[in-house]
């Protein structure tokens, strides 16, 4: 598994550096972790774009925008985000988001705080 490098959650790098395919993508804090059960992570969104209609550019440019409250909220309380992702995975995106998060589950001992139910 291959992940791009980090960029600011910004609508510039977005539309810059985003593919308009499917895929999976992370959204971390800048400079603090999060205390999760077993592990610390800067880790606060998993997300995928499995939409051909609607790739990783739209969906995270919604979210660089201020699409979700609790996304805004971590940027506005920790310094910022960034984010990664793995594009061009066609069918394969919501498998793949699907085996991501379990992982993430068995590493940290929950979900990232904004993949928790809202």
């Amino acid at each position: 598994m291959v992940w791009s490098q980090w960029f600011d959650l910004t609508t510039n790098a977005v539309a810059n550096e985003v593919p308009t395919t499917c895929g999976v993508f992370c959204i971390a804090r800048k400079t603090t972790a999060v205390t999760y059960p077993n592990a610390p992570s800067a880790t606060v969104f998993l997300g995928a774009a499995s939409d051909r209609q609607r790739g990783l550019r739209a969906v995270l440019a919604d979210l660089a925008a201020g699409g979700r409250g609790d996304i805004e909220r971590e940027r506005r309380e920790n310094g910022g985000l960034r984010f990664c992702f793995q594009g061009n995975l066609g069918d394969g995106a919501g498998a793949l988001h699907t085996e991501i998060l379990a992982d993430f589950v068995r590493q940290y001992g929950g979900l990232p705080r904004c993949n928790v139910a809202r």
